[in-house]
């Protein structure tokens, strides 16, 4: 996952943000963010959306690595590549599977709100 917080760090440059401000906006201490910026800390799917949101962009967008072209010369590292390409998939796969779980979750959440909105507005009426 290299690739994903190089992308944030990159980003977060760009923006001229702070490491402090978007540790500030995480709620957690600038060191704790500064571990996530340098791999030493895994980022959580719900993390990862806190920070995409914070950087104005969206989680596809942090994810997505740059594509390489096979040309006559790097033909020999293909197995090294096709071998990374589907790490890189796996990972796709987990984080979006982890996704899913949670949007899952959240919406059965929900749907237990309004049951419960629509249990008292039953009995008071």
């Amino acid at each position: 996952m290299e690739h994903l917080v190089k992308k944030i760090k990159d980003l977060r440059n760009q923006k001229g943000l702070s490491h402090k401000y978007v540790a500030f906006k995480l709620k957690i201490s600038q060191a704790a963010y500064c571990k996530i910026e340098k791999n030493y800390t895994k980022i959580t799917v719900e993390r990862l959306f806190q920070i995409a949101e914070i950087l104005g962009t969206n989680v596809s967008e942090l994810l997505l690595t740059n594509s390489c072209t096979v040309t006559q010369t790097n033909n020999a590292n293909m197995p090294s590549y096709l071998e990374q390409m589907a790490h890189f998939c796996h990972n796709c796969k987990e984080q979006n599977q982890k996704i899913l779980a949670l949007f899952e979750g959240r919406l059965k959440e929900l749907d237990k709100l309004i049951e419960t909105l629509q249990h008292k507005l039953s009995t008071s009426a």
